[in-house]
């Protein structure tokens, strides 16, 4: 009987000790950022950051903000996939790229949304000469509303100036995703 108990204490202390140890691995490994700060789709967002000169950390960024990371999510404005493009403005990116017009179908498929998102961060990039600030109050609020805030808002550098709080606190957040994936696409650890 003695013997019995003994070997109870013995397996008892020694799934105490490999739980201890599981714990204290598992509080050493910080898994909060991995969850809000993906990395997904990574070689369609390589090959399209390349293709169109963007910094990877920027699509990735503006993937997350946009549909963190849920390729079939559709808004209430109709706007579809990673990079929330809206159907006539992938038709309009599909001809830059001389492809046939994407269906809201097409744009749910991870290459075919990133593509044409990547090409229209390009367009909107080269359109207000590179200043991304511009570009994302544009892929978020509008190229017609943007053009209206430079000329009667005074929205160049200065956020705070951008009339729509969703455009203003989507800038924002786009810029927080893109100091921590610019941190972790250089070191390699979020």
């Amino acid at each position: 009987m003695d013997t019995i108990k003994n070997k109870n204490k013995y397996i008892i202390l020694i799934i105490l000790i490999i739980s201890l140890i599981v714990a204290a691995i598992y509080s050493m490994v910080d898994t909060s950022d991995k969850i809000v700060y993906p990395i997904l789709y990574s070689e369609e967002i390589n090959q399209y950051s390349s293709e169109f000169n963007l910094d990877k950390a920027i699509v990735y960024s503006v993937v997350n903000v946009e549909s963190s990371f849920r390729p079939e999510v559709i808004s209430k404005s109709n706007a579809i996939g990673l990079m929330q493009l809206k159907l006539d403005t992938a038709k309009d990116m599909a001809r830059y790229c001389n492809d046939t017009a994407p269906t809201e179908d097409d744009l749910k498929i991870a290459n075919i949304n990133i593509k044409y998102g990547c090409r229209y961060i390009r367009y909107l990039l080269d359109y207000y000469q590179q200043d991304i600030y511009l570009a994302l109050a544009a892929y978020n609020g509008g190229l017609s509303n943007v053009n209206y805030w430079i000329e009667h808002y005074n929205i160049l550098n200065n956020v705070d100036n951008i009339p729509y709080k969703e455009t203003r606190e989507y800038i924002k957040k786009v810029n927080k995703n893109y100091t921590v994936y610019s941190k972790y696409l250089k070191d390699g650890k979020i």
